[in-house]
């Protein structure tokens, strides 16, 4: 039986409904000795992988690290979905328009691509990475999320459309490549974090690839 992986308000959700928390140390740091991130697909490690993810990223919206220049650095999306000064004073707007920012009720605008694409790096192998047409129009933007035709679909960023009541952002899915360039480095750096967190320890981000990871 397939099952979808999602969110809401932070919380991790299977088949629609909030689950408990899941235990999210599930490695060794020597499985990731090699650089390479890949699992198995099993429910349990999905849970897990996407309730590291949500804690590290979705629910404080985005990492601050000081870099090793001592510069302010981010891993979070990009300036354009969080809301403008104009109106964040305004509790009627940011209702009106709480489907193009990011709010306490829809934490995971803008988060599509590197919520998949970091997850993809654990279960590549397994489910693949789909690229859908973004349901407000917006030719520059795509929805992201992972499919396996026998095993069920991840997305943990569906609820960023379904606060406005956009409940068909799949339908016109169509399977992709990772990304490269910033967003493959970006979700690499994403997925060491995540992976220290899944086996306690220390994860060498040199040997990560930015791209270039593919099923056997």
């Amino acid at each position: 039986m397939s099952f979808l992986i999602s969110s809401r308000e932070g919380r991790l959700c299977v088949d629609g409904k909030r689950v408990p928390k899941p235990e999210t140390k599930i490695c060794t740091p020597d499985q990731f000795a090699t650089g390479s991130l890949s699992i198995p697909a099993t429910v349990e490690n999905i849970q897990a992988v996407s309730q590291v993810f949500l804690d590290l990223f979705i629910v404080p919206r985005g990492i601050r690290f000081k870099g090793p220049t001592g510069r302010d650095r981010t891993l979070d999306v990009v300036p354009k979905y969080n809301v403008p000064d104009s109106i964040k004073d305004d509790e009627g707007l940011v209702r009106l328009f709480r489907g193009l920012f990011r709010s306490k009720r829809n934490l995971t605008r803008g988060w599509c691509y590197l919520a998949s694409g970091t997850l993809h790096r654990f279960f590549y192998k397994e489910f693949d990475l789909y690229r859908g047409s973004d349901e407000y129009g917006n030719p520059e933007d795509f929805h992201w999320w992972l499919f396996n035709e026998d095993r069920g679909t991840i997305d943990l960023t569906e609820e960023q459309y379904r606060v406005t009541k956009m409940y068909d952002l799949r339908n016109d899915g169509v399977k992709k490549s990772p990304m490269g360039y910033s967003y493959g480095t970006k979700t690499a750096k994403m997925a060491v974090r995540v992976a220290e967190v899944l086996c306690g320890g220390y994860v060498d981000p040199i040997l990560v690839k930015a791209t270039g990871y593919k099923k056997d």
